[in-house]
């Protein structure tokens, strides 16, 4: 069948779909269906609350509330410049919650898949308590930020859509009078580890591990309940077989259910104790009797390796596998350098989407609402997650030095000043002064005709000695 209308296409329209799976906007993206839905927001919910994956986004979101971020100036002009300290101060100085605050709840976008964070604003007039206004550090009447909270994930329902895939807004139900509430995209920083279909609720970094997780857990409870026997016995009641054979509905089956219901709670705590009645048959055997047997287990099955393998298993799939290596008295320095390499480059991947989703939504919207200069706009940027090991950059300074290289000074002093940076310590200024020139050089050519000004004096004390010679 041939394509419709191929020939009149708009080249600016959009002929194809996102791929992404989704009705009435409720997606339905996920293949395993225990996983889809609430079912995986309880999951999820759960997962969070592990002992393992739980030091995992502890790490995760203590690394990034460590990381420096700054707003770099468009250029070096006055305007460029005022509009970074706007930015500056309305981030990192004026909002109702700090900054690190801010970015725990942004970092709740890695176990969710997506982390949604309403815009809300404020005019800066200033610290006046008796207003309605939001109180603000400054007094310029501009507008700023009051604060981005975060919707929680669990209480998001469904999305709107257009025809093509693009989000247009996100639907939350949430307590405590559990009404709908329709917020546009407009409105929100939507935060997500992937783009994948463009699904605005990502991929949780913890579905990966959902497998391992699941039978870990199971494997944790068999252990508890092989313990327990081992120490305790396995429960026994003997009881008539006119109990045992009871139908169902009648009074002696009602006394087996109550046994049944004994011997499968008998534990060894504080309500520990047992009343069995003592009526015995025509040879005085007691027709009721309780005993704990012994299990006889060799315990063949080693639970603690399965349940170690499975650790690393959830560990492996963010590359934080590492915190194990002490653990299981195995590994090297080198190997779990390496390790932390891959694991540091993942995490700064996290942070350049934390920056190019606020430099691509929350500046430019600012912007718009201040009148600002849109090619003007700074751009937020990030630190580097770990600082450089001074004893490994020693040594290869050593080493250089050694083999007869001029490290400290050097003509331009760009390997010194990086070399400082690595150390955090302070840049001198006669670097950046001698860039300068160099950088504006090209304006100084003449244009159109006209000369520059450190030319024109030379050329006017030549001209008297020309036309004495013309004379």
């Amino acid at each position: 069948m041939a394509d419709q209308e191929n020939d009149d296409y708009n080249p600016t329209s959009e002929l194809g779909r996102s791929g992404l799976q989704f009705y009435s906007g409720y997606i339905f993206q996920e293949t395993v269906p225990a996983l889809s839905g609430h079912r995986w927001r309880k999951v999820c919910q759960e997962m969070q609350t592990d002992t393992t994956l739980g030091a995992l986004l502890f790490g995760f979101e203590h690394l990034i509330r460590q990381v420096k971020f700054t707003f770099v100036a468009a250029d070096d002009s006055p305007k460029a410049l005022e509009y970074r300290d706007f930015y500056e101060s309305a981030l990192f100085q004026d909002m109702a919650r700090t900054w690190k605050d801010t970015l725990a709840e942004i970092s709740s976008f890695l176990p969710w898949g997506f982390a949604p964070l309403e815009l809300v604003y404020k005019r800066r007039k200033g610290m006046n308590p008796g207003s309605k206004s939001p109180i603000s550090k400054f007094n310029d009447g501009l507008i700023g930020w009051n604060h981005w909270p975060l919707r929680g994930q669990e209480t998001i329902e469904k999305w709107d859509f257009t025809e093509t895939g693009e989000v247009l807004a996100m639907h939350q139900l949430s307590p405590p009078d559990w009404h709908w509430i329709r917020i546009p995209m407009e409105k929100l920083l939507l935060f997500r580890t992937t783009l994948k279909n463009n699904n605005p609720e990502g991929k949780s970094i913890l579905r990966n591990a959902w497998s391992s997780w699941f039978f870990r857990t199971n494997y944790q409870r068999f252990e508890g309940i092989g313990v327990e026997r081992d120490l305790a016995g396995l429960p026994m009641f003997k009881l008539p077989a006119e109990i045992i054979n009871a139908a169902a509905g009648t009074a002696q089956y009602q006394v087996l259910q109550n046994y049944q219901k004994v011997v499968t709670n008998i534990r060894k705590d504080e309500q520990m104790g047992l009343l069995v009645p003592s009526d015995c048959d025509a040879n005085g055997n007691p027709l009721y009797a309780f005993e704990l047997v012994g299990t006889g287990s060799t315990r063949p099955v080693d639970m603690e390796a399965k349940i170690q393998r499975l650790d690393q298993r959830m560990l492996m799939s963010v590359m934080m596998d590492f915190l194990l290596l002490g653990h299981q008295k195995v590994g090297s320095f080198a190997l779990a350098d390496s390790k932390t390499e891959l694991f540091i480059t993942a995490l700064g991947s996290f942070l350049d989407t934390i920056c190019d989703v606020i430099n691509r939504c929350a500046v430019p919207r600012l912007g718009d609402l201040n009148a600002f200069q849109p090619e003007l706009l700074p751009q937020l940027h990030h630190g580097d997650v770990e600082t450089q090991d001074l004893g490994v950059l020693g040594e290869y300074v050593s080493k250089l030095t050694s083999a007869g290289a001029l490290v400290f000074p050097t003509e331009d002093g760009q390997l010194e000043d990086h070399l400082k940076r690595q150390a955090s310590f302070p840049v001198s200024e006669h670097q950046d002064q001698q860039d300068k020139p160099d950088k504006k050089e090209p304006e100084k050519k003449p244009v159109a005709g006209r000369v520059p000004e450190n030319k024109n004096k030379p050329a006017k004390e030549e001209e008297p000695e020309d036309e004495e010679d013309e004379g």
